[in-house]
C-alpha cells in the first residue's frame, strides 16, 4: 500500500505532462513506469487501479465539457501501459518455459548418464547425487544422500582427496582428478576416476563442488590380469 502511494505522484505527474503535450516521449515514460511498477510486483489489475486513481484527481477540477476528452486522452497512458505489460509478460512467460525445458533435459542427462555425479557445499556435506550413484552406494543411503561426503569413501582416500582440494584452491585452481574407490553393502570395491570441479573461493561459504566420477573398474580388472611382460609390453608403448 505504501509502495501504491508512492507511486500515484509520479504517475499523475507524466499523466499531467502527456494532457498539455501528447507525444511519443509521455508514451515513452509511462513504459518505463510500468517497467518499474512489474519489478515491485504490480499485476495489471494493480495498474488500473492506479490509472483510475489518477484519472480522478486529474478530473476533479477539470472543467465538465473538458472531463470526457481527459479520460480518452489518459487511456492512451493505459492503453500503452498494457501493451507494455503484455510484451513483457510474453517475454517472461516464454523464458520461464524455456528454463523449465532446459531443467527438464538437464535432469534426464544426470539420471540418465552413467557417471556418477555428486554436488557438494564448501563444508563437504552433499547436496545431490544422481541415481548412477545411489545405486552404487551402502542401501542405507540411497534415500538420503544429505551427508557427509566423507562416509561414502575409505578414511586414507578421503584425506588424499581433502589434501588435494586444499592444494587446488590455494592455486587458485578450478579443477583437478583423483582416483577414489566407492564400496557398496558387500564390500565391493568400485574404482572411480573423478574429475572435481570448484566453483567459488576457498573461503567463499557459498561455494559449490561439483564431482563427476568415471567407472574404471573393469580397466583396473584387465589391468590386473596383465602379465608382468604384456605390463611391460604396454609401457612400451605408452
Amino acid at each position: 500500500m505504501e509502495t501504491f502511494k508512492t507511486m500515484l505522484p509520479e504517475y499523475e505527474e507524466i499523466a499531467r505532462c502527456y494532457l498539455s503535450e501528447p507525444c511519443e516521449i509521455g508514451l515513452y515514460r509511462v513504459s518505463v513506469f510500468t517497467q518499474a511498477l512489474m519489478k515491485q510486483g504490480f499485476g495489471p489489475d494493480e495498474i488500473v487501479h492506479l490509472h483510475s486513481q489518477v484519472i480522478l484527481k486529474v478530473i476533479s477540477s477539470a472543467p465538465a465539457a473538458k472531463k470526457y476528452e481527459i479520460i480518452l486522452k489518459l487511456n492512451e497512458l493505459l492503453y500503452e501501459s498494457m501493451v507494455h505489460y503484455s510484451q513483457n509478460h510474453s517475454r517472461t512467460r516464454d523464458l520461464f518455459l524455456k528454463m523449465q525445458e532446459s531443467e527438464k533435459k538437464y535432469r534426464q542427462f544426470v539420471e540418465g548418464t552413467t557417471n556418477f555425479i555428486i554436488k557438494t557445499n564448501s563444508y563437504l556435506n552433499v547436496l545431490f547425487c544422481n541415481s548412477f550413484f545411489t545405486n552404487k552406494i551402502s542401501s542405507k543411503y540411497q534415500k538420503n544422500c544429505n551427508v557427509s561426503l566423507e562416509i561414502f569413501f575409505d578414511p586414507a582416500d578421503f584425506r588424499s582427496f581433502q589434501k588435494n582440494l586444499k592444494s587446488t584452491w590455494e592455486a587458485k585452481q578450478t579443477a583437478f582428478s583423483i582416483e577414489m574407490p566407492i564400496m557398496d553393502d558387500f564390500n565391493e570395491k568400485t574404482h572411480v576416476l573423478w574429475n572435481i570441479n570448484l566453483f567459488g573461493s576457498e573461503t567463499d561459504s557459498n561455494n559449490e563442488i561439483i564431482m563427476i566420477g568415471h567407472d574404471i573398474t573393469s580397466l583396473k580388472r584387465q589391468e590386473k590380469n596383465l602379465s608382468h611382460t604384456e605390463k611391460d609390453e604396454v609401457k612400451t608403448i605408452f
